[in-house]
């Protein structure tokens, strides 16, 4: 597993245009920060960001090299290990113990997202049966 599916596994896009400072409102839209705008016509999707109003598109590693001015990928990726706190050792081969480690906790996270949405669910049922 390279250093680029280790940063796209281990974070989202929203986490990520959040991070860097874009407002993201329920719809999933924000003002896209490539171009001057007044209405939000960029949509983040959870692997990535696409505008309707430039056609840009662009992962998680793109968005980091392009918002920063960034000259190489790698330093898109060792920016988000930093700013994000993703504990990934760039630059060598993870171990297996290291890998294993790693999925675990992704998978601990996607499944905390997985009983979080849940909840969100049930209480939103909830309060409709409350009101009617």
């Amino acid at each position: 597993m390279t250093v680029f599916e280790q940063v796209r596994e281990a974070i989202d896009m929203r986490t990520v245009a959040e991070g860097y400072g874009l407002h993201i409102d329920r719809a999933g839209m924000c003002l896209c920060p490539f171009h001057t705008e007044k209405t939000p016509s960029a949509k983040i999707y959870p692997k990535n960001l696409y505008c309707f109003g430039c056609g840009t598109s662009a992962d998680i590693i793109s968005f980091t090299q392009r918002m920063f001015n960034l000259e190489k990928p790698i330093d898109a990726v060792k920016k988000l290990n930093e700013d994000f706190g993703l504990h990934i050792v760039v630059g060598e081969a993870p171990t297996t113990a290291e890998v294993s480690e790693y999925r675990k906790r992704i998978e601990a996270r996607r499944a905390y997202e997985q009983w979080e949405k849940q909840a969100w669910k049930t209480l939103h049922d909830y309060l409709w049966l409350m009101r009617e």
